[in-house]
């Protein structure tokens, strides 16, 4: 309901976009045309920053791979072989 208004409220008030940012919940499709990619670049100075950046894309990829797994596998079985949440 909320949701709702503030996106009526958004269009009056000329908005010709409305980003409902990432993840892929079912009531988003009600509101939403298309679904657009969220990119994240981040760039490294020096040797400190570009570590930085490796340890972040290291950690974001096993976010993501132990998502994947949690989905295919079904959360029972995902807890039953030691994941988490």
């Amino acid at each position: 309901m909320l949701l709702a208004h503030t996106l009526r409220e958004a269009f009056q008030d000329g908005l010709g976009e409305y980003k409902m940012l990432r993840g892929d919940e079912a009531y988003k499709g009600r509101f939403a045309s298309e679904a657009r990619e969220v990119l994240t670049m981040a760039i490294g100075r020096g040797v400190r920053g570009r570590a930085g950046v490796r340890v972040a894309v290291a950690a974001a990829d096993h976010a993501a791979l132990a998502r994947t797994l949690r989905v295919g596998l079904g959360s029972a079985r995902w807890r039953a072989l030691g994941g988490a949440g």
